[in-house]
């Protein structure tokens, strides 16, 4: 019913930029135009060619504004971090699947040594 008394329009003319008075003035002119009747400001600057004569792109110079110092982080070389050496690596490991012997794999016990820290009760075992 409401559809039928008021149209889209009446509520979207309340809200135009003009009645609110909210519409923004650009800080500097525009360098093309929106419609014939806008004026312009020149261009500064020079046109510089992207291609050389036989259509090759040339290589572009770098910009002033990319050009900055690397950081601390970025100069020092990449590191793994190094092993705790008070933390145990683990025990031993037999071969093969639960343990069951096989003739495609070793039968014997990996031995995977701890790190000796004084005053912890583990022992190596050999």
């Amino acid at each position: 019913m409401m559809s039928r008394s008021f149209s889209a329009s009446q509520y979207e003319r309340d809200f135009l930029p003009q009645r609110l008075c909210n519409w923004e003035v650009p800080a500097n002119k525009r360098t093309s135009a929106c419609s014939r009747h806008d004026t312009l400001k020149p261009r500064r600057g020079r046109t510089t060619p992207i291609v050389d004569h036989k259509g090759h792109l040339l290589v572009p110079k770098r910009s002033a504004a990319f050009v900055t110092e690397p950081e601390e982080w970025q100069r020092s070389p990449a590191r793994w971090p190094q092993a705790n050496p008070v933390i145990s690596t683990g025990g031993a490991a037999t071969m093969g699947y639960k343990g069951i012997q096989t003739d495609y794999l070793a039968s014997s016990t990996v031995m995977i040594p701890t790190v000796m820290v004084p005053g912890v009760k583990e022992r190596t075992f050999r």
